[in-house]
């Protein structure tokens, strides 16, 4: 897949690697731990974002929750971001939530994540 330009290289070869932790007892459905989400640019030795979303209960319903999504520069970081919104829309989630502790207002608020009242989280509607 050929992505956005990452860190001043040019026309990078993207890959998002997933990693996925379910559990279930016997004989019942079953439960998502976590997803751990790493971007990759060919040629680089680290992830050029990583993230962890998780699936809790939040307002009453299932939720697409990103625990954690680091990067070292916004591109690679929005780029992360799309695949996840991707990802929940293809599985019919209507919103993602974010813990807001480690990330920028101005990215949050760019991205259309609103705070919800006087938690460390934010949510954005997520357009069909």
């Amino acid at each position: 897949m050929r992505g956005k330009q990452l860190a001043g290289a040019t026309d990078q070869k993207l890959r998002v690697l997933l990693t996925y932790k379910g559990s279930a007892p016997a004989g019942s459905e079953i439960q998502d731990d976590y997803i751990s989400l790493n971007l990759e640019a060919d040629g680089r030795p680290e992830p050029a974002a990583t993230a962890v979303v998780n699936f809790p209960v939040m307002e009453g319903e299932k939720a697409l929750f990103i625990h954690s999504l680091d990067a070292g520069d916004n591109k690679a970081r929005e780029y992360l971001l799309g695949v996840i919104e991707d990802f929940a829309r293809k599985r019919g989630y209507p919103s993602v939530y974010i813990h807001t502790g480690k990330q920028k207002k101005h990215f949050l608020k760019k991205n259309g994540f609103k705070g919800i009242s006087e938690k460390p989280i934010a949510r954005k509607v997520l357009e069909p």
